[in-house]
């Protein structure tokens, strides 16, 4: 049953359009999924909002914006959320280890369901969650450390 749903969901996506990607789950009907990284001292903080027809808003700590995700990186979100719930219950490693001030944490929100923080990964649901969250950051340029005024110029260079 789950599988069956989970197709129709990516496959709908990917072929009929946005009046198909409404996903309903067991949270009840969603039509966002939300992706937050807190940042810390070296990495920029995010949010980004995915719709279901791929329509995104972003915002960082130096731009905001819409995008369009690529097909492909929409249904590979949509599948692995999908294949994740409830996102509460995804595992993480216990006893990761973060520094105070360089560890960001990474969640993953769909309708009243939150992940637990995804930086560490236990299993393979959370590390495919993760994949996709890195991937999405990459293809709209956030959590890049901009260079600091002044980097990789040496004393007395102007």
């Amino acid at each position: 049953m789950r599988t069956g749903r989970v197709l129709a969901l990516v496959l709908g996506s990917t072929l009929a359009g946005p009046s198909v990607c409404s996903a309903a789950t067991t949270t009840g009907d969603v039509s966002a999924i939300t992706i937050e990284n807190t940042g810390s001292t070296n990495a920029m903080a995010y949010r980004i909002v995915v719709q279901g027809d791929g329509e995104t808003s972003y915002v960082g700590a130096n731009r905001s914006g819409h995008e369009v995700l690529p097909d492909a990186l929409l249904a590979k979100l949509k599948y692995d959320v999908m294949m994740a719930e409830p996102l509460s219950h995804v595992r993480t490693a216990s006893g990761c280890m973060k520094p105070a001030s360089f560890g960001s944490s990474i969640f993953i929100s769909l309708g009243h369901e939150r992940s637990p923080d995804l930086s560490c990964p236990a299993g393979p649901k959370g590390a495919a969650l993760k994949n996709d969250v890195e991937q999405i950051a990459t293809f709209l340029k956030l959590g890049q450390t901009p260079p600091r005024p002044g980097a990789g110029v040496l004393p007395g260079e102007h």
